[in-house]
């Protein structure tokens, strides 16, 4: 019982280790890699937020980028709703994190960079239909 209560309590999940085994001897070259992808997802989200008028900030880490929507619009979810059902773009509202995030968007950085810049190409056709 002790060896298997310590295992639960301090170990790591075995398939975790093997994976960190896998990622550490990967070559230093595909991490380069992946960050040069990574960061090409991130300008076309940053043009995004910005052709929407939202802020945000450029020292934002991980696979997500959260902006703060203009204050002319009323709530984070009409302005996803509207983005979903007429620029067919997704973008995950920040009330659903709870009450101080309705006024935030979030935007992932899993999706490939061409289908981040059709997303850009959508939504600033549908800025400028809105406007109209």
């Amino acid at each position: 019982v002790v060896k298997v209560k310590s295992n639960i309590d301090c170990g790591q999940f075995k398939p975790k280790q093997l994976a960190t085994i896998v990622a550490l001897d990967t070559p230093m070259q595909w991490h380069d890699n992946m960050n040069l992808l990574y960061e090409q997802r991130r300008l076309w989200v940053y043009k995004i937020l910005s052709i929407m008028g939202c802020t945000y900030s450029t020292n934002q880490v991980g696979f997500f980028v959260w902006a703060k929507i203009p204050d002319h619009e009323k709530s984070s979810k009409d302005l996803v709703n509207d983005l979903f059902y007429k620029a067919r773009v997704f973008v995950t509202p920040g009330f659903i994190y709870g009450s101080n995030g309705d006024r935030y968007i979030r935007m992932s950085l899993g999706s490939s960079a061409s289908n981040i810049k059709e997303a850009y190409e959508r939504i600033a056709d549908f800025l400028v239909s809105r406007s109209q």
